[in-house]
């Protein structure tokens, strides 16, 4: 389906004027005729699912998009602006292609709504029509304690953990809760972060007394502060440093499954 996309024109008078159309788009300087300087904004011209996709072609978290377009070398992000105003927005990094053919992965957390690219030099195209995307696989379950994925270095404690489930509501009585146990090694320090899958960001950090070979558990209610999170998926990560200084972390970096969850905007007994 095309899109529309958009273009300005900025006029070379005076030299401030000219300084100012020319810091609004450096990279989106495509002539010069006359005293006029044209800048050409991204624009995206047709989104296909090119990998990873679910049936009849359809997106969803983790496919790969095949973007088309103009002016789309400069690019290195695209934004999923979902349906519910900017808390539900994702954003996706993407690497420089040609100018007028690019791919980016569908992040964790994106859900149907327009989409729309933004350059390095801070612009932006028009938003698209509603872009159709699947919600993902659910999490696996992980509700009992098994031995941990991530890296351990040599001397580092053992890490098990687990989580209660795969779907929370913000604000209900039966909070998601997160459980570890540290065992072969006196751990010194231990923090427990909770990251938000469609942007890898920390949104919340517990730094727990430890006590080796005992099961500890700590809850979220869906909120950061007084303030109800974005929904979308969310994932523990547990990081144990021994006393000699070797660390043992329960998930690789980047990793958005292991003690995962996904989170509703919604009250739910």
């Amino acid at each position: 389906m095309p899109f529309a996309g958009r273009s300005g024109i900025c006029a070379a008078g005076a030299a401030t004027a000219a300084a100012a159309c020319l810091i609004a788009g450096p990279s989106a300087l495509a002539q010069t005729e006359g005293g006029a300087v044209y800048l050409e904004q991204p624009k995206v011209t047709k989104v296909d699912c090119l990998r990873a996709c679910a049936s009849r072609g359809r997106a969803q978290s983790g496919s790969t998009l095949r973007v088309r377009g103009k002016a789309l070398s400069g690019v290195d992000s695209m934004i999923f602006h979902g349906a519910n105003g900017r808390g539900d927005d994702a954003r996706a990094k993407v690497r420089a292609g040609s100018a007028t053919r690019l791919n980016v992965k569908v992040p964790a957390g994106a859900s149907t709504g327009p989409v729309s690219v933004h350059t390095e030099d801070d612009q932006t195209s028009r938003r698209t029509e509603p872009l159709a995307i699947l919600p993902g696989p659910p999490p696996e379950p992980n509700p009992d304690l098994t031995p941990v994925p991530g890296l351990r270095q040599a001397g580092a404690p053992r890490l098990e953990t687990g989580t209660s489930r795969t779907k929370a509501y913000v604000g209900a009585r039966r909070a998601v809760t997160f459980s570890y146990r540290v065992s072969d090694g006196r751990p010194a320090s231990a923090r427990v972060e909770l990251v938000r899958a469609s942007d890898s960001s920390v949104v919340r950090t517990w730094t727990p007394t430890t006590v080796e070979g005992a099961v500890q558990t700590l809850s979220w209610n869906g909120k950061v502060g007084s303030s109800q999170a974005p929904r979308g998926r969310y994932s523990f990560r547990l990081t144990v440093d021994a006393a000699g200084g070797a660390r043992a972390e329960s998930s690789q970096t980047g990793d958005a499954t292991r003690d995962a969850f996904d989170l509703y905007d919604h009250v739910f007994p």
